[in-house]
């Protein structure tokens, strides 16, 4: 049996802000979170997040299903940094 053992982990984030995690199978812009997997985080003092994943049970919309040998799956970090440009 292979290891259930991934951890992504986003750096550079502004400090102690949301972090949202989607992923989904399509290789595209995900402009909304429907039909993916969203993980709400916090960047924390050191503006960094981590998520250890499930690879057996990865939600995707309305179900959950496991990682497949030889799939690829993308994922986008989505933060909000309110000292940038306006």
């Amino acid at each position: 049996m292979a290891e259930d053992n991934v951890t992504l982990t986003v750096m550079d984030l502004p400090l102690n802000q949301g972090v949202l995690l989607a992923n989904s199978l399509d290789k595209v812009f995900v402009g909304s979170f429907r039909g993916s997997q969203s993980d709400l985080l916090n960047s924390g003092a050191p503006g960094s997040a981590s998520l250890l994943l499930d690879l057996t049970g990865i939600p995707t919309g309305s179900d959950l299903t496991g990682v497949v040998a030889g799939e690829t799956r993308d994922w986008q970090a989505w933060s909000h940094d309110v000292g940038g440009a306006r």
